[in-house]
């Protein structure tokens, strides 16, 4: 998948299914009721327990750790800057009202497709 596609596919996840949040903690990589982020959501489970992560800081650690290969394969292929975009989209409760983008998200969306579109068309 694109960068510009799993942007959007991360939007429409979350529009159908709530981010993994706890009122407590903040975002979790994954939830004791099995809610995902948005990087982990894209991660191979069969690679990687996904509990024993939770305590790690971001995308970044975990791509270092493992490597591109711990993604399912159609997300596999970008760099770590763009993992860490996702995990912020999802991480931060200004980008989100309920499971809708708040005008904060969506500029924040828009702002991501730019920089990935203008990424792309200058490879």
């Amino acid at each position: 998948m694109t960068k510009i596609e799993i942007i959007e596919e991360t939007v429409e996840f979350y529009r159908n299914n709530p981010r993994a949040y706890d009122p407590l903690v903040g975002c979790l990589y994954v939830t004791s009721s099995g809610l995902r982020c948005a990087h982990s959501r894209c991660l191979n489970e069969t690679l990687i327990d996904l509990k024993s992560i939770e305590s790690w800081q971001n995308a970044g650690h975990i791509i270092m750790k493992h490597g591109d290969s711990i993604h399912k394969d159609q997300y596999r292929g970008h760099r770590i800057d763009f993992w860490t975009d996702i995990q912020n989209l999802h991480d931060n409760s200004m980008y989100w009202s309920g499971t809708e983008l708040s005008e904060e998200g969506k500029q924040m969306v828009e702002s991501l497709k730019r920089k990935y579109h203008e990424e792309a068309a200058t490879c």
